[in-house]
């Protein structure tokens, strides 16, 4: 018999102290896989990470602030955050949901 896929909607959604709910699809030493979801306005507070991280748009779209620089990423865009780099993000009127990537996750 063929199992069936989980859908990332069944996981649990929790509170992130920085901003915005998050559903962890993965969380080991090598591999850090999280849907972030943000309401309409929400932001995420400005942090950083000791390696990269990519942010891939599944729905809706933001605005991302990485150090200096600003991005607008919408729905099938994907960016990449380099490593120690100060990064914070603002959902725009629709909300976001986001793929944040880690790997390796420290």
């Amino acid at each position: 018999m063929t199992e069936k896929g989980r859908y990332i909607t069944d996981l649990p959604l929790e509170t992130v102290p920085l901003g915005g709910y998050a559903r962890t699809l993965i969380d080991n030493p090598q591999l850090r896989l999280v849907n972030l979801i943000l309401n309409a306005g929400d932001e995420v507070l400005s942090h950083s990470a000791p390696v990269e991280v990519v942010f891939i748009v599944l729905k809706d779209s933001a605005t991302v602030y990485i150090d200096d620089k600003q991005y607008s990423i919408s729905e099938g865009q994907m960016l990449v955050c380099p490593p120690n780099t100060n990064r914070s993000i603002k959902a725009h009127d629709n909300g976001l949901s986001l793929l944040v990537i880690r790997a390796p996750n420290p």
